[in-house]
């Protein structure tokens, strides 16, 4: 798991990203980064797949304390395809948490996949 160990590393100042590769890596039972890859690919926070909070109160607090890291996500999301997040109720804009967590992992899969150790 090297790629994986040096992501950590790199992101050690990154809350969601670093939430993000302790879950995959521990969470898969095995000494690979391919199969980190996987289990980031499979981060769904709506079927409860992934580090995300779930709880709305729990959402509240990690809004107030990694809007930048939240911020980061959206403005990638816009860079990528143009489309804002529209925030239209509290519900979603609590569920910004989850995009975040979602497009994060995302990144993550991709950056571990095109790494240069991505086959140790």
């Amino acid at each position: 798991m090297i790629a994986t160990q040096e992501l950590i590393e790199k992101y050690r100042h990154h809350t969601i990203k670093t939430e993000l590769l302790d879950w995959a890596s521990t969470g898969c039972g095995s000494e690979n980064d391919k199969d980190v890859i996987e289990r980031l690919q499979e981060v769904n926070c709506a079927a409860c797949c992934g580090p995300a909070p779930i709880y709305n109160d729990d959402m509240a607090q990690c809004i107030a304390a990694n809007w930048a890291e939240i911020q980061e996500a959206l403005d990638a999301f816009y860079d990528t395809t143009g489309l804002s997040y529209a925030i239209k109720s509290s519900e979603s804009f609590l569920n910004v948490v989850w995009f975040a967590y979602e497009w994060f992992a995302s990144e993550l899969a991709t950056e571990l996949d095109t790494s240069e150790f991505n086959n140790e």
